[in-house]
């Protein structure tokens, strides 16, 4: 799934502040990057307004892609391009900005506000904190040999024994639990957030 984030609403809603310090920006891109690591499965694209180019210029990590939209267009502009582009695949945008869940609405694209998606990320992360320790808990050598390789394998098989299970318990964190009752947009809607 491809997630499309408005990146100064998100964080300006997070931190309920008008100004964003570069500390908190980096502290959040690196969550973000953390994030992405552990769910490779989706695409992070992260969308800023500003920069000192005139145009948008993109930046890319090892797991994230950043956009700054530049001083002639707004990150709204930019999010629409990448709305349009994006259209007919697995898309999920987030913000809270009501002109953009409208626009994401006549794509049929699923839209979270960004509270409440740093919410569900908050929770995700914690769920991923608390398996990764319990593995690190049971990883156990029954070998004295030194096999760097085969030690690296192991490790990262047993990692991804019980993600399906993730799913579930964020699932159940969701004001979305019941899935009969709920409606086709809802169930649409909880099909995504189960993916993040």
């Amino acid at each position: 799934m491809i997630i499309i984030i408005d990146a100064y609403n998100l964080l300006k809603t997070v931190l309920h502040t008008q100004f964003v310090q570069d500390a908190q920006r980096t502290k959040f891109l690196q969550l973000f990057e953390k994030y992405a690591q552990r769910r490779n499965s989706n695409e992070v694209i992260l969308v800023f307004d500003g920069g000192q180019d005139p145009y948008e210029v993109e930046e890319n990590y090892k797991y994230l892609t950043l956009f700054y939209s530049g001083f002639m267009q707004s990150a709204d502009d930019i999010i629409k391009k990448k709305l349009t582009t994006y259209k007919a695949f697995d898309i999920l945008l987030v913000t809270s900005d009501r002109e953009l869940r409208n626009y994401a609405k006549q794509y049929q694209i699923e839209s979270l506000g960004s509270m409440e998606f740093y919410r569900i990320l908050q929770e995700v992360m914690k769920v991923q904190d608390q398996k990764e320790l319990i593995i690190a808990q049971t990883i156990h050598k029954t070998t004295q040999e030194e096999n760097k390789s085969l030690d690296t394998l192991m490790e990262y098989g047993s990692r991804y024994l019980i993600t399906k299970d993730q799913d579930k318990d964020v699932k159940l964190s969701l004001r979305y639990t019941d899935e009969q009752n709920g409606s086709k947009k809802d169930k649409k809607l909880l099909k995504k957030i189960i993916k993040i």
